[in-house]
């Protein structure tokens, strides 16, 4: 995951005017006193200290903060102490550039076969930076696809992590009969599988049951968590 670079208000912080040699920031989780961390680089894989301390002209380090946690700042002058006790400037809730909220992949299940064909599919889950208003999109990158012997096809498998609190419904693309159509998705309420639906009002037995039916690569979805 790669994360957001963090910027003052003030190319250099300054306190009346003056800049501020060896100023300190302190990181917290928004709305708290708990401390959180910020990193060195983009890959989040080192921690600065905490607080992150200037240079003597005032300069900061780049500073990089984890899109998927929540920040508040309290800058000071270099003499204060740990807690701070005269704030100079205090931000809280910091806005975050969005990115991925995290990502993984699962083993997915198709139905509706002689024999199920199972597939890698890959999910990335979205968020605003208090880790609200989540979307998913589960994608894939090779067929899952097989010989047909039945009129329903379903994905089993859904991990907890792409879970939606209420009932999802959407059109995607799959195969049917061999030919790309237009279909349905829908998952209930904390699923762990996706009903597909087929032909006339996007009945869940409307497929063919012959010939072939899947997912090809390149297929995706994208709903609210």
């Amino acid at each position: 995951m790669a994360g957001s670079l963090f910027s003052l208000p003030w190319a250099s912080p300054l306190n009346t005017g003056v800049v501020m040699p060896g100023a300190k920031l302190f990181f917290y989780i928004a709305t708290t006193t708990t401390k959180q961390n910020t990193y060195t680089t983009s890959a989040l894989s080192v921690a600065h200290a905490n607080p992150v301390v200037a240079d003597g002209s005032g300069r900061f380090a780049a500073i990089w903060l984890d899109p998927a946690l929540t920040y508040k700042y309290v800058l000071t002058t270099s003499g204060d102490s740990d807690p701070p006790v005269a704030a100079v400037l205090t931000e809280d809730n910091v806005p975050v550039v969005g990115a991925v909220y995290s990502e993984g992949s699962f083993t997915g299940t198709l139905t509706g076969y002689a024999s199920g064909p199972t597939g890698t599919v890959s999910y990335k889950i979205f968020a605003n930076p208090a880790g609200t208003g989540k979307l998913c999109t589960l994608h894939i990158k090779a067929n899952i696809t097989g010989t047909s012997n039945a009129t329903a096809l379903t994905m089993a498998g859904l991990p907890s992590a792409v879970r939606p609190v209420g009932a999802v419904s959407l059109p995607c693309l799959v195969t049917d009969n061999a030919v790309l159509v237009i279909a349905s998705v829908s998952i209930s309420a904390s699923g762990s599988t996706i009903v597909f639906g087929m032909g006339a009002g996007f009945s869940s037995t409307g497929f063919t049951n012959s010939g072939t039916k899947g997912l090809i690569g390149g297929w995706q979805i994208t709903y609210a968590l």
